[in-house]
């Protein structure tokens, strides 16, 4: 299964905000070829989890529309207003809409961790020095590394 590029630059997104900058640490998501990750991700993943994590980012996505009646997406609003929807979403009393950001986090989290830069500033020594292919910010091949 493969995203279509508005749903990537969704999720994209929505990794930002689920883990954002720091003062001195590891590059955030915006800063890394994210977007190889998630297509290889989408690309190895069996169709029915896949389309579960699809639904997470369409419901996040689209929930501005039914958080403050705003006519914008979760990646067209300000970094303090992602926060904001996520606590709201986190708070809520329906068990699926709180787990919609842990799931994403969870996901975007095994990503973000992947790249060599990531586990270098989190202070993890690297144990294999073969970094998976989608990790390479320059020149990367779309093979992405992944096994299954």
């Amino acid at each position: 299964m493969k995203l279509l590029p508005f749903e990537r630059r969704w999720l994209l997104a929505i990794a930002d905000a689920i883990l954002p900058p720091g003062e001195g640490g590891p590059p955030p998501p915006a800063d890394l070829p994210m977007e190889r990750f998630a297509d290889a991700f989408f690309r190895r993943t069996p169709a029915e989890p896949a389309l579960g994590l699809r639904a997470a980012v369409w419901a996040i996505s689209l929930a501005p529309l039914a958080w403050r009646l705003r006519l914008r997406t979760f990646d067209r609003l300000t970094r303090d207003e992602r926060e904001e929807l996520l606590l709201a979403l986190h708070g809520s009393r329906h068990y699926l809409v709180r787990e919609l950001p842990n799931l994403l986090k969870v996901v975007c989290t095994m990503g973000w961790a992947g790249f060599p830069e990531v586990q270098a500033g989190l202070g993890m020594p690297m144990h294999d020095r073969t970094a998976a292919p989608w990790t390479r910010i320059e020149g990367a091949d779309p093979d992405d590394g992944i096994s299954t």
